[in-house]
């Protein structure tokens, strides 16, 4: 895992006006999934449950999900405000887009802040590659996944 500087801060992005954001599940254990899927559904929702479910997190009661599609400027300082995350995965969203001045390789897992960060393709792409058999990008997310909640 690489550790970024500590005491870094991170800048919310301009706000042309307050936004509605939806959260999914109870945050139970501190955990933010960011996602951005033009075609949100329930085998996709199904397949994120899975891959939380090999790592003990339930969808449901475990963690907050956000999909960003139609939040376009949204950071990650108006998204943590009063939940206090200690785990975020992003997928299909490079760090700027969440207002983070960083450089991180997907899949990688960081530490900024005292928050593990981990950045991954796009959940649909990652789900459409494990529909046609193929494991590429679910392999290395299953390993960066291990990694970020010390799993052996």
């Amino acid at each position: 895992m690489i550790q970024l500087f500590k005491d870094i801060n991170i800048f919310a992005l301009p706000e042309a006006e307050k936004q509605q954001i939806e959260l999914l599940g109870n945050n139970k254990k501190a955990v933010l999934i960011v996602i951005r899927a033009q075609e949100w559904n329930q085998e996709i929702q199904a397949f994120l449950g899975k891959i939380l479910g090999a790592v003990q997190l339930n969808f449901e009661e475990d963690i907050h999900c956000v999909n960003i599609t139609n939040h376009p400027s949204i950071s990650f300082f108006q998204l943590n405000q009063n939940k206090a995350y200690r785990h975020v995965i992003a997928f299909g969203l490079p760090p700027k887009e969440l207002g983070l001045n960083i450089e991180s390789r997907l899949y990688q897992p960081t530490l900024l802040s005292d928050i593990q960060w981990l950045f991954a393709h796009n959940i649909q792409d990652i789900y459409e590659e494990r529909k046609q058999g193929k494991k590429q990008m679910a392999g290395a997310l299953w390993k960066a996944l291990k990694d970020m909640f010390d799993l052996v």
